[in-house]
């Protein structure tokens, strides 16, 4: 069982029944060094980075006496990390350089009773500048396989799909895919090339298809979208789940890369804009499945059109209250409000600049309550986004006392 950090409280009861408490203080114990099981580790997605031992130090343990030094794997455990899950690169040839090391946890075992640690280290790096990930080498079965692809006559060029088992850390940035002539029957090919210099794998593979007059047609894949949906301002752009109702090939999710959306104003003329649309308006939105394979079949390119409309949010504009005493030139402070209802990382100033005014009161009039009244007069680039309701802030005049 790991052992807690914290001060512990032991309590017993004496011969004569009372309570005694013993306050046990935590043992400091301080990193001076770790020692790793391998410099080098491939490339697999994450930064950890595996411990031999530690150097570690205290009272008790000194690291001056070998026969009271504490074992790794029987009085602890410990994490390390390096300074990032990615392959650093030589900036001349795309070599792997060295990655400073950290120490990412340490957990004491019990193997001292009753004994508590305070573990401090102060976040520096370890190791020789041997330490390094490399490049891991690109395989095959990284890759979905192609099917058979119907001929055409002309360059036949298939989508690459990355396998599931590898999606979660390879990626398109990490190679280069290139086509072979692939106009008669007989085979075709692909050339993946790792992007050596800036990726995480090194090596090229060729994936090999058929291409043959009989082979099946590309199927159409399913792409359904949402039935003319309105939804209400939230300052953020519409996401892919509130413009698409079902998207598969087959019964094959689409990855990314698979889906592209764009958008323009409704009964425009305009060309689509990559991305959905955030700000109030009615649009009309075209969403795109490319064409790939997916459990051994071809399937086509798709598109569908929708139109979607974004609706003004709620915003309330209040004054705060003011007090004063009665003056006949009232020295106030400046004035504020409070905006209740702005949507995503929006800010008053890009909805417009307030001007207050006290209503029906004038210099030298008699102490009371006023209505104070908030009007933006100065429109800022967000506003089209809200319906703005405003709300009377109080001001209040108190009677000055006056000594006769």
């Amino acid at each position: 069982m790991p052992r807690s950090c914290s001060p512990s409280l032991l309590r017993y009861a004496a011969s004569t029944s009372q309570t005694v408490t013993v306050i046990i203080s935590p043992s400091t114990i301080n990193v001076m060094g770790m020692r790793f099981v391998n410099d080098i580790k491939v490339y697999d997605g994450t930064d950890s980075a595996e411990v031999a031992s530690l150097v570690l130090n205290t009272d008790q343990y000194p690291t001056s006496d070998g026969s009271k030094r504490l074992v790794y794997g029987v009085d602890y455990v410990a994490e390390g990390r390096y300074e990032t899950s990615q392959v650093k690169h030589n900036s001349s040839n795309g070599a792997p350089i060295w990655q400073y090391i950290y120490v990412k946890s340490v957990t004491m075992l019990d193997t001292v009773n009753g004994k508590n640690y305070n573990i401090v280290y102060s976040g520096a790096p370890f190791g020789d500048y041997d330490e390094r990930i490399v490049h891991k080498p690109l395989a095959k079965e990284m890759f979905e396989s192609i099917p058979a692809q119907r001929w055409t006559g002309s360059q036949i060029k298939p989508a690459v799909m990355i396998a599931e088992s590898e999606r979660a850390i390879l990626f398109p940035s990490d190679f280069t895919v290139t086509y072979g002539e692939n106009t008669a029957e007989g085979k075709g090919y692909v050339y993946i090339t790792s992007n050596y210099a800036t990726g995480n794998y090194e090596g090229n593979i060729t994936l090999e298809f058929d291409i043959s007059k009989t082979a099946a047609e590309a199927a159409a894949p399913t792409l359904v979208l949402k039935d003319n949906p309105s939804y209400v301002y939230d300052g953020y752009a519409l996401s892919n789940e509130e413009i698409i109702q079902t998207a598969l090939y087959g019964t094959t999710a689409p990855v990314s890369g698979d889906i592209s959306i764009s958008y323009r104003t409704a009964g425009s003329t305009d060309e689509f804009t990559a991305g959905t649309p955030i700000n109030v308006g009615s649009y009309e939105v075209q969403a795109s499945m490319r064409a790939r394979a997916a459990g051994g079949k071809n399937y086509a390119a798709r598109t569908e059109r929708m139109t979607v409309t974004i609706t003004k949010a709620s915003l309330t504009i209040t004054p705060d209250d003011q007090t004063a005493v009665y003056s006949y030139n009232y020295d106030l402070p400046s004035f504020t409000a409070v905006w209740s209802g702005l949507q995503g990382k929006d800010t008053s100033g890009e909805v417009g600049n307030i001007m207050f005014a006290i209503e029906n009161y004038w210099m030298g009039q008699p102490a009371g309550k006023y209505n104070i009244s908030a009007k933006i007069t100065t429109e800022g680039p967000k506003i089209g986004n809200y319906d703005i309701t405003y709300i009377y802030g109080t001001f209040i005049a108190t009677p000055r006392e006056v000594s006769l």
